[in-house]
């Protein structure tokens, strides 16, 4: 099995550019991998950008025995999967259409060869099947794997150049969910981290494999945010990705909105109960995997009462579902109809549930 190390940086760019480069747009990608930089076609003439980093140990565990490393951990095309639907989650939360992306990918010497295919593979694949290719990026040494990608994205025709912000949140509105499910990727990360084979869990096997499969590589509509932008127009008022937990994003929604966001008990707990039985056997709360799950790349939206059949209706004509989780509210005002545990406790933050880098 070959190394970095032993084919260098020439055999190692001969090995993986025709993996990320396969799947070419030529009418954007006017200059591909290969040069000093990449040019790329924009006919909006509006550029969204944003940028991510995972690192070995910290946002992923490779799959093996070696110290380090779990025989529930993640292959390469998991984390190339992982990796593009974090960033053009990120896109689609603009609502705006992914293009491109840039890797800068950085691995020590006696990295296997194949593990850096895989991951060019499983980032090419998903990317594409976005709408996006990967038009070039950086190669470098290091002690650990580290991955930072930078993804490229235009609005969509009809907005007048408007991007969705996290700010235009209004009173009145109600907060979805484009999913039907949220706490999945904290199960899965439970199981990883706790060593939990799901063929050892009898009965909640099925749903400890879905939610592993979840939290490797994440599995969610990255057309989602472009859509919902292009249907409802200016009915949309507020989107964000859900990447660090609902309470956490729902927080900077609301504080970037200059609103309080409430969210209600019944979407909540409809969607614990259905984790429940994987979280009683783990010995866990499923509302604390709802309310606090990071990287569910769901869109958070605020819109109009009257704007949510549409909403829905967008989702569910590709085969996804919107999921009424809260409504918004003055700053400082409570809603007395809200009745979910620990939600009016935990406040609109997320201080207490939740992914932050640093904690």
């Amino acid at each position: 099995m070959s190394t970095l190390g032993e084919l260098g940086e020439a055999g190692i760019l001969a090995r993986i550019l025709p993996i990320l480069s396969g799947a070419a747009n030529t009418e954007r990608t006017l200059i591909g991998p290969g040069d000093d930089a990449a040019l790329l076609a924009v006919p909006s003439g509006s550029v969204v950008i944003t940028t991510d980093t995972m690192i070995e140990g910290k946002d992923f565990l490779l799959r093996g025995d070696a110290p380090g490393r779990s025989p529930l951990g993640s292959t390469g095309e998991e984390i190339g999967h992982k990796l593009a639907v974090q960033n053009l989650a990120d896109i689609a939360a603009m609502g705006a259409e992914p293009t491109a992306l840039v890797l800068s990918l950085s691995a020590p010497a006696t990295t296997p060869l194949a593990l850096i295919e895989g991951i060019a593979r499983g980032l090419a694949a998903r990317s594409a099947r976005a709408g996006a290719v990967v038009i070039g990026g950086d190669l470098g040494g290091a002690d650990m794997i580290s991955l930072t990608v930078t993804a490229f994205g235009e609005l969509v025709p009809g907005l007048g150049g408007r991007a969705i912000r996290r700010d235009g949140a209004r009173v009145g509105d109600v907060v979805a969910v484009g999913t039907p499910q949220l706490g999945r990727s904290s199960a899965g990360l439970a199981l990883l981290l706790g060593g939990h084979d799901p063929a050892e869990l009898g009965d909640v096997q099925r749903g400890a494999e879905g939610a592993l499969e979840f939290h490797r590589a994440p599995e969610v509509d990255l057309e989602a945010g472009h859509r919902l932008a292009a249907a409802l127009g200016h009915d949309l008022h507020a989107m964000i990705d859900v990447s660090d937990g609902l309470l956490r994003d729902a927080g900077r929604l609301a504080d970037a909105s200059g609103v309080r966001i409430h969210l209600d008990a019944d979407g909540l707990a409809t969607m614990a109960e259905a984790l429940r039985p994987l979280a009683d056997s783990l010995g866990q709360d499923p509302s604390a995997w709802v309310l606090g799950s990071g990287e569910e790349h769901a869109m958070l939206i605020c819109l109009p009462p009257s704007a949510l059949q549409a909403a829905r209706d967008v989702l569910r004509d590709a085969g996804g579902d919107l999921t009424m989780v809260g409504r918004v509210l003055p700053a400082g005002e409570e809603d007395p109809r809200a009745t979910a545990a620990g939600v009016n406790e935990q406040g609109a933050d997320g201080s207490a549930l939740g992914w932050d880098h640093f904690e």
